[in-house]
């Protein structure tokens, strides 16, 4: 029962997470604006959205390995005005009808 992650996957494979980040609440809206360009910049991101609710932004990657997630990890963890980041590994896509497959 339950689930597990691959931490090291077959060759070939990416690894993808969300990343979920929230700001200081009285001034999130102009952060999700000024860091959107930062995080365009990371190799390895491939999305990111403004979102309602209790998170700001959501920020989705694709890398190579796990060394690489923790890089990108840890240079969002550094913006100036984030109080929280959590990471959302992928542990299977049941279908993506975006014409973009991310996890093999």
């Amino acid at each position: 029962l339950g689930y597990h992650a691959e931490i090291a996957p077959p060759e070939g494979d990416s690894i993808c997470a969300y990343f979920a980040l929230k700001f200081d609440t009285s001034i999130s809206s102009y952060y999700c604006e000024s860091y959107a360009d930062e995080l365009y910049k990371i190799d390895g991101v491939k999305w990111c959205h403004a979102i309602s609710g209790e998170t700001d932004m959501m920020v989705f990657v694709e890398v190579p390995n796990m060394n690489r997630l923790n890089e990108i990890r840890d240079q969002i963890q550094r913006f100036p005005e984030l109080r929280h980041l959590m990471t959302h590994t992928v542990l299977t896509e049941f279908f993506n009808t975006t014409g973009n497959k991310f996890v093999k």
